[in-house]
């Protein structure tokens, strides 16, 4: 098994696709019910179920509503059902169901025994985009303020290319490029006790580095999803490795 295999996306990363109770209706439920659940609940559609089952034969939603009643103001909630709505295992491919919900707004999530999991909306999508995403800022945010800290303290002739590069102890001389510096080099120089001197910041370096070196580690796990394991790493890019195994613990 890659790297890329275990870090794969599916459903059940979406709280939305677990959830217990689900809320349901039969199909012999009256529309009021479904209504009244719908709004008590602030849901936009309820799974139907059959019987006293528990897989799902369609969904109820405020369109299929919408539009049964103008066909007939009288309809009943077996007029609302839309059966057409296709159902995704807990397991299957997050990104392969996105073009589903971005169709239908919604999907059905069933687990494996095939009854009702929990149902993805558009707006859990969202959720999930803020939650995988607000990490990869802040840690980006971080590492902007860390070269620009860097960057002023050469413009400022405070530190100098010879001092970067034995700092980090590079192999070629340091060129001055600030850009091409990785995040773990940026906080092994701002640490170093003579470089930190010179930021006049006031805070404490032995307890900013530690929280740098916790940022360190968040950042290798969000850009990895999970850690390398030790049956990957014979599998995985030894580039990928490398950057692993040296942008780990920092400073002092």
């Amino acid at each position: 098994m890659t790297s890329i295999d275990r870090v794969r996306l599916n459903v059940a990363y979406i709280p939305a696709s677990k959830v217990q109770p689900v809320v349901t209706v039969k199909e012999t439920d009256e529309l009021d019910r479904a209504r009244t659940l719908m709004e008590v609940h602030d849901f936009s559609q309820l799974p139907v179920v059959r019987g006293r089952g528990t897989r799902p034969i369609g969904v109820v939603s405020w369109a299929t509503i919408g539009r049964a009643l103008l066909r007939n103001s009288k309809a009943a909630l077996i007029d609302c059902i839309d059966v057409s709505i296709k159902s995704v295992p807990l397991d299957s491919d997050l990104l392969e169901a996105i073009p589903v919900i971005n169709r239908d707004g919604y999907v059905l999530v069933v687990n494996p025994e095939g009854d009702i999991s929990g149902i993805v909306t558009s707006a859990d999508l969202g959720d999930a985009l803020a939650d995988l995403a607000g990490p990869f800022l802040s840690v980006a945010e971080c590492e902007r303020m860390m070269r620009d800290l860097i960057a002023d303290c050469l413009a400022r002739a405070h530190l100098d290319v010879e001092r970067v590069t034995l700092i980090l102890k590079m192999a070629e001389p340091f060129d001055g490029n600030v850009a091409g510096l990785a995040f773990g080099e940026l906080v092994t120089l701002l640490v170093t006790p003579d470089v930190w001197a010179l930021l006049e910041g006031g805070y404490e370096r032995n307890v900013m580095a530690d929280q740098l070196n916790q940022v360190s580690e968040i950042r290798n796990r969000i850009m990895h999803f999970r850690d390398l394991e030790e049956e990957q790493r014979e599998t995985a890019d030894p580039e990928l490795v490398k950057a692993d195994e040296t942008s780990g613990s920092l400073g002092g």
